[in-house]
């Protein structure tokens, strides 16, 4: 048998080697951003809020997260976790299910309030998200029922019911027909 050198180096072609921890970079290369790319000098003009590093992936992608979002975007969100909902629970993991049940009817409300205001209220509680777009009582009343499953599912040393998979079909059912009400107020 063929012994191979210790370290995480390999001998196959293609493989990944390990490097070892450095310090700091070394003195003769420029300094790095987070995911490799090169830092760039600031120039006297720019400010803050400007990127330095035009064309690193990571700091341009970290800008436009900064960017206001449209309903439409949040309501295709909204339709999104709808389907990993359904997906998650097809294989057997209720709790992640109903979770993203919830941040399905969480963030179509917030998609209409978009539309109408210009804005969103910042808040988790899907029955004051719900009275805020001005929706009618039934759909108020399945906001509250859903509003607990945010904490439920995400901790399990939280009392309270465990969410069973007949639970979480019914609080996907709950979040479709709050997503749904919200897609006939949408123009």
């Amino acid at each position: 048998m063929e012994e191979r050198p210790r370290g995480g180096s390999s001998t196959l072609p293609g493989a990944i080697r390990s490097r070892q921890p450095q310090s700091g970079p070394p003195p003769s290369s420029p300094a790095r951003e987070p995911g490799g790319c090169r830092r760039a000098a600031r120039p006297a003009s720019t400010t803050l809020q400007e990127p330095i590093s035009r064309g690193c992936p990571i700091v341009s992608a970290v800008a436009a997260t900064h960017l206001p979002a449209g309903a439409a975007v949040w309501f295709r969100r909204a339709r999104r976790y709808l389907r990993v909902s359904k997906a998650v629970l097809d294989d057997g993991f209720a709790d992640v299910s109903a979770f993203n049940a919830e941040q399905a009817a969480e963030f179509a409300p917030k998609a209409l309030q978009l539309q109408l205001t210009g804005s969103f209220s910042r808040t988790h509680d899907l029955a004051l998200l719900a009275g805020a777009v001005s929706a009618p009582p039934r759909i108020v009343k399945l906001a509250t029922l859903l509003s607990q499953v945010y904490v439920a599912a995400r901790y399990p040393d939280v009392g309270g019911p465990r969410i069973s998979r007949v639970r979480a079909e019914a609080y996907l059912d709950t979040a479709r027909r709050i997503v749904r009400w919200v897609g006939r107020q949408l123009p």
